[in-house]
């Protein structure tokens, strides 16, 4: 995948105009990871800009808004560390201005620097940064922010659909879609008709991993590491394990107990997320809007919701049917007490009152006679 652009008319000095190219680079990276599920913590990048390279190692000089922004997107993705040198006659990137003159030409632009099938251990491409001087550029105060996108097509979903089931079928469509756009690429037919029970199914499956994604990032990088959980994060008391498909489980004891996987080993949800809520939603209808209890045992057939009675409440504070069913009928004002009630100081049966609505006793014929009250 490579991508390029014109240079500006607005006269731009070299570096000003590589500085770009690396951001281009970072951008199209993100896409690619965030697509095939790839960390970018273990993505090298090269440029053959050693001045580009200052800039990003560079510690305690600051910057002016042009590089000082690029620097800030560059550090809130990747590390520092990230970032190498290559030289710019293995730098198969020019080849992208001007068509190539050779074969060998060609296969390098397809195939990259011939140092890029050896082991990452064998790269010659670290050099000695030297750091910049105070009087280089102006100065500027760089942060490195990390922050969470919002705008993931799961959380769109989970947005505009309040039925579990559409987005599994939105999510099934896509992903249909993306298989067949492949699929005219090769010798594969492409899939046409209704969604199948295998295509809601994987699509159920990568809500619930996106869902556990955007909350347990650093939980699930460090399973995939086969590293132990530290001591402060919030799942450590449920022994978590990562299955084929890269769900997250509650570990336990009961392996070799006589029921379901799924019930062994319950998917761990998160509280925050929007899925999660349409999973409580699903359940509490389908069972015709059943207690607190109850719903919550159902789920946990199959799901542990960290926090779970919160969220149940927070679905039953949206359901009106539920509303209307535990809602209790407003007390009446009662009338001012009358005068003789309230006067002070008189003697006792000063004020009588005489009840002569009943009960009354009444003879009820029919095959026995019966006194009834009434």
């Amino acid at each position: 995948m490579a991508k390029t652009h014109v240079t500006p008319v607005k006269g731009l000095t070299i570096p000003r105009l590589e500085f770009p190219s690396a951001v281009e680079g970072l951008n199209i990276a993100l896409v690619i990871g965030r697509e095939l599920e790839i960390d970018l913590r273990e993505v090298t990048f090269h440029t053959d800009s050693q001045t580009v390279l200052r800039w990003i190692h560079s510690r305690t000089c600051r910057f002016e808004t042009f590089v000082d922004n690029r620097i800030g997107k560059i550090l809130r993705n990747t590390n520092r560390t990230q970032w190498r040198h290559v030289s710019g006659d293995n730098n198969p990137v020019d080849f992208t201005t001007y068509d190539p003159k050779n074969v060998d030409e060609l296969v390098k632009y397809h195939e990259g620097p011939s140092f890029l099938k050896l082991d990452p251990s064998e790269w010659d491409t670290r050099k000695e940064i030297a750091e910049l001087e105070e009087n280089d550029v102006n100065v500027t105060r760089v942060f490195a922010v990390k922050t969470e996108d919002e705008n993931l097509p799961i959380n769109d979903c989970g947005r505009k659909y309040s039925s579990l089931l559409k987005i599994q079928r939105v999510v099934a469509w896509c992903r249909r879609f993306a298989t067949n756009a492949r699929a005219k690429m090769g010798p594969c037919k492409p899939t046409v008709g209704e969604l199948t029970t295998e295509e809601m199914s994987a699509a159920f499956t990568i809500c619930i991993k996106r869902t556990q994604a955007l909350t347990f990032t650093e939980e699930i990088y460090t399973l995939k590491k086969n590293w132990e959980l530290p001591l402060n994060s919030s799942l450590r008391i449920f022994s978590p394990f990562l299955d084929k498909v890269g769900q997250l489980h509650v570990g336990g004891r009961i392996l070799q107990a006589p029921v379901d996987y799924s019930t062994k080993h319950l998917i761990l949800l998160p509280a925050n997320q929007l899925v999660t809520q349409r999973i409580v939603w699903e359940h509490h209808t389908r069972n015709l809007h059943i207690k607190l209890e109850r719903l919550l045992t159902e789920l946990r057939i199959r799901y542990w919701i960290i926090s779970g009675r919160k969220v149940i409440k927070s679905v039953f504070n949206t359901c009106w049917p539920c509303k209307r069913r535990s809602s209790k009928p407003i007390q009446p004002l009662m009338a001012s007490l009358p005068v003789h009630r309230l006067t002070p100081y008189l003697p006792p049966f000063t004020y009588t009152g005489v009840d002569y609505f009943g009960p009354l006793t009444v003879r009820v014929d029919g095959r026995e006679c019966r006194h009834e009250k009434r």
